[in-house]
């Protein structure tokens, strides 16, 4: 209800407490040194999304005018009497996050009836801010629908219409949480400890110590969805607040007496959490922790921590690798041309009329994938593939670079996708129309073996045309196919005694339809997409967060058909010319002919 034509009203209505003296019309607060986004956006009618200043209720609004009144004062957390003066009951407090909006689909439908009304507010619902600060954006068509209930005769109301019955949670577009919340990014461990995990999350502007709040945080338990997954934070639970203090670029943490007792390897780990956490959302570029002033002891004997200190924890910092692409020939190669397998795979023999033996022909390849390195990682290389077969069935080939074997057989096998750990994870077709998700753990001197992977009711009975697992472990990406199209989601990876289920699924970028091979994890933090958006034919590459919040587009070629992309390297597609192409700054520049289906290690 923040349309032409209540903005009108409220722009009045402001006018109006400013004639009678009543302060607050007033602007949303932003700025500060963590992020805090955008400041516009386009509205419905094509025209800037202009920011009515909210107001004090006045006398003599209607119902309608209200509840705009409201939802408007709303965005105003650092002074939640403003909002609380639009209902009889001004002690009221939102316990259950933040409804994220698109008004530009807005239906106001309102009754009123004796000293009672209803007003019913219908947007289209873009996404949640839970009240652990973690965002998850809403499939595409879901709608936020909301029923005020007003009355005149509540003892606050004074004969006004207040609001009596609402909601627990807010109700915001983009703008206004843009403008009301900063955002920061937190880093937890993965479930064995060996990398970060990070999520975005929302802190109200009235956190005006946000290095404390982030650090706080970290402290507290685990948001739900990454808990699941079994990512946990090295720092103990205390009530005791640290405090943190920040001298130009240096963040300094004094942290409570519990945290002289974690052990060498969780002194490393919360070291790494709290230098990442404060560092990515841009609070400081060095940390200096503390235990009651004294330094905190790390095995890197460092007083002044950066990103560098800990990279050893990063899942983005990789071992400088190219991508590799499939010829015309069915041969995996590198991007140099060289031949990706030494040796290649051996001729498979068949038997003529005559009872002599022949050779037969070589299975081609579709899709081949190494298995990204950590930097200073030894050992040989690992690589996983699919072979299409003379009868038309797959092979899923798994291994070493050097001593490739085949594993499974069946009707088809999607592109492999690998984490840091050694897990190799692919969607596997029989030629009944069922499917399996299966995930291996390939090491260089034993066979692979699969085991099945559950998935939560969501996408169970859904075709599954990609997986790709983040390089930590702990999430995966989804292309589904159906009738109307397909769709990305992002799942967390649950382990526990009954085996490996994908769990926790959301949408991500609804609007888009992407391509089978075109998703790949581009950070921790995001991942890239070749896809259509609806209502088009025209193919474009979006760089999305995980979360769904935030997406840049880049134009590709117009024939492009697979995409690939690694943390610090530049996009890459192939196209159905069969030609692969990297993105050269602001141009693509072809740097195969006769091949497709890049890869970067992945």
């Amino acid at each position: 209800m923040r349309g032409t034509a209540v903005r009108t009203i409220l722009r009045a209505a402001c006018a109006a407490a400013v004639a009678v003296g009543v302060s607050g019309c007033m602007t949303v607060p932003t700025g500060g040194r963590v992020h805090a986004g955008s400041q516009a956006s386009q509205d419905s009618q094509g025209g800037r999304n202009i920011q009515v200043p909210a107001a004090y209720a006045v006398e003599g609004l209607s119902p309608k005018d209200v509840v705009g009144g409201f939802r408007l004062a709303s965005a105003v957390l650092s002074n939640p009497a403003i909002a609380r003066s639009y209902l009889a009951d001004p002690t009221w407090q939102p316990t259950e996050g933040v409804h994220v909006i698109d008004e530009s689909g807005e239906s106001v439908v309102y009754a009123i009836n004796g000293d009672t009304a209803t007003v019913r507010v219908i947007d289209k619902w873009v996404g949640t801010i839970f009240t652990d600060g973690t965002y998850q954006p809403q499939p595409n068509g879901a709608t936020s629908d909301v029923t005020y209930t007003l009355t005149k005769s509540a003892p606050q109301s004074k004969g006004e219409w207040r609001i009596s019955k609402l909601p627990n949670f807010l109700v915001l577009d983009r703008t206004e949480v843009e403008n009301a919340f900063w955002q920061g990014s937190l880093y937890y461990l993965s479930p064995g400890g060996q990398f970060l995990v990070p999520v975005r999350v929302f802190l109200p502007h009235t956190a005006t110590d946000v290095a404390t709040a982030l650090v706080e945080q970290l402290s507290q338990p685990v948001p739900g969805w990454l808990a699941h997954a079994g990512v946990f934070s090295a720092l103990p639970q205390t009530d005791q607040a640290p405090t943190v203090t920040v001298s130009g670029d240096v963040a300094t943490v004094d942290l409570p007496p519990p945290f002289g007792n974690l052990n060498a390897i969780e002194r490393d780990q919360a070291s790494a959490q709290l230098t990442y956490t404060l560092v990515r959302s841009g609070v400081a570029s060095q940390v200096r922790i503390t235990v009651g002033g004294a330094p905190l002891p790390n095995s890197r004997q460092a007083v002044t921590q950066t990103l560098k200190t800990w990279s050893a924890f990063d899942p983005d910092v990789l071992r400088t690798a190219t991508f590799t692409y499939i010829d015309d020939a069915g041969v995996p190669r590198l991007a140099n041309g060289a031949p990706l397998l030494s040796p290649p795979l051996p001729e498979p023999t068949a038997t003529k009329g005559t009872g002599t033996a022949a050779p037969g022909p070589r299975p081609r390849f579709v899709s081949a994938v190494v298995a990204p390195r950590l930097v200073g990682s030894s050992g040989p290389d690992l690589v996983a593939g699919v072979t299409r077969n003379p009868d038309n069935t797959q092979t899923l080939y798994a291994g070493p670079i050097n001593a490739v074997v085949p594993v499974l057989s069946a009707a088809s096998f999607s592109t492999p996708s690998w984490d840091l750990l050694g897990n190799v994870w692919t969607v596997e077709q029989v030629s009944t129309g069922a499917q399996e998700i299966l995930v291996g753990v390939v090491t260089p001197t034993t066979t692979p073996k699969f085991q099945r992977v559950n998935i939560d009711g969501t996408l169970a009975s859904s075709l599954i045309v990609s997986l790709k697992v983040s390089r930590d472990g702990t999430r995966v990406a989804l292309v589904v196919r159906s009738t109307t199209g397909s769709q990305l989601w992002v799942g967390r990876v649950e382990r526990s005694d009954r085996g490996v289920t994908i769990g926790g699924l959301y949408p991500v970028a609804p609007n888009v339809q992407p391509a089978a091979d075109g998703v790949a994890w581009a950070s921790a933090t995001s991942l890239a997409i070749l896809a259509t958006s609806s209502g088009s034919e025209i193919v474009t590459a979006w760089l999305v967060d995980v979360d769904g919040w935030d997406a840049t587009i880049q134009q590709v070629p117009f024939d492009a058909s697979s995409l690939t992309a690694a943390p610090n390297q530049p996009l890459a597609i192939g196209t159905k010319s069969r030609q692969v192409e990297v993105l050269n700054g602001s141009a693509w520049q072809v740097v195969v002919d006769g091949g497709t289906v890049p890869n970067y290690p992945s």
